[in-house]
Order: C-alpha cells, then structure tokens, then sequence
C-alpha cells in the first residue's frame, strides 16, 4: 500500500513538473503580442537617463601618431555618472574628483618621450566624443631620457598651475589647450 502511494505520488509530481516546465518555455501568440507592446511602449521614450557612483576610477586611451603611440591615462578618486539616451543615441557624462591625467606621449621605446602629469580638483568627462575639461590643474612636464620609472625623481622643465583644461581628440590627435595659467619654464632640463 505505501509502495503504490509512493508511485502515485511521483507520477503526479512528475506530470506536475512535466506541465509547469512545458508552461515556462513554450512562446504562445499572447506572449507574443505582450513583448511586442512592450517593446513599442519602450520605444516611444524620446530621452532616457540613469546615474551611478563609482570609486576608484581609471580610463585608458591609446592613439598611434605615426611611429609613436601615445597613451593617457585619467584617474579619479570618486565620479559620477550621468548616461542620457536621445533618439536611439547615448551621450556619457562622467563628473570626476581628485584628478590625475597623464601624458605619456611621443614614446617610442621606454626610454624616450615625454610625459605631461596633471592633477586637478575636479573635471568633467564626455563619452564617446572623449572630452575631457578639468579645473584648478597643477602641470609638470617631463622628458624621458633613461626610463620611464625614473621621470618621478627628476625634475621637471616645465610646471604651472591653470584654471581650465580641455583636452580632446581631433582626426585622431590630442588637442590639449589651458587656459589661465602661470607657469615656469626650465630649459636645462628640457634636454
């Protein structure tokens, strides 16, 4: 008696689940015209917008000018993002703090070249136009001779201080243009 229960049950537990599984994957025409509506309710927004908070942010953007192939990369304790979605195209706008930009630019091997360190208060990041325009900057300029690692201990030829920055890409070449800035120049170490 309790062995044929036993089957009872499983039969029905297994024409249960049977029914429930053929339930969950099978498209009927309803489900059909739902996704459809929803997919034209979705459609119909002409603007869309989100917003996140993020630590510890890096970017990375590379461009080969010629033999030489440029990298900056941009650094920020805290950022936030605004992501606006208009007919069907989206535009990122990254707000940054405690900025730092650098420039490693005309590096042609890991012993020549020349690098820009930039650090600014706060900045705003554009995507995908990556444009990037910083406030209160404090630059130094620095040419490699030896090493890359080595640029930290030596001194720059070239620092000031500025109130904007703008920094973009154009034909694929970095524009960097400052605004309001003094700045000391040293020619000995320059070369």
């Amino acid at each position: 008696m309790l062995k044929r229960a036993f089957i009872v049950s499983i039969i029905f537990l297994g024409i249960s689940i049977s029914l429930f599984l053929t339930n969950l994957f099978i498209i009927t025409k309803k489900d059909l015209s739902e996704f459809e509506s929803m997919t034209q309710k979705n459609g119909d927004f002409k603007s869309q917008t989100a917003h996140q908070i993020r630590k510890d942010v890096k970017k990375d953007l590379y461009i080969i000018d010629n033999s030489s192939r440029n990298h900056y990369i941009v650094s920020s304790n805290e950022s936030e993002i605004f992501l606006n979605k208009k007919n069907q195209k989206y535009e990122l706008i990254e707000n940054l703090n405690n900025i730092k930009f650098l420039c490693y630019e005309n590096v042609e091997d890991q012993n020549s070249g020349q690098i820009k360190d930039i650090s600014a208060q706060s900045g705003i990041y554009y995507f995908p136009a990556h444009k990037l325009n910083l406030k209160n900057i404090d630059l130094s300029f620095y040419n490699i001779t030896n090493s890359i690692d080595s640029y930290v201990s030596r001194n720059p030829f070239f620092t000031g201080m500025a109130k904007e920055l703008f920094f973009s890409v154009n034909k694929k070449k970095p524009v960097i243009e400052v605004k309001s800035f003094e700045g000391s120049f040293n020619p000995h170490k320059g070369l």
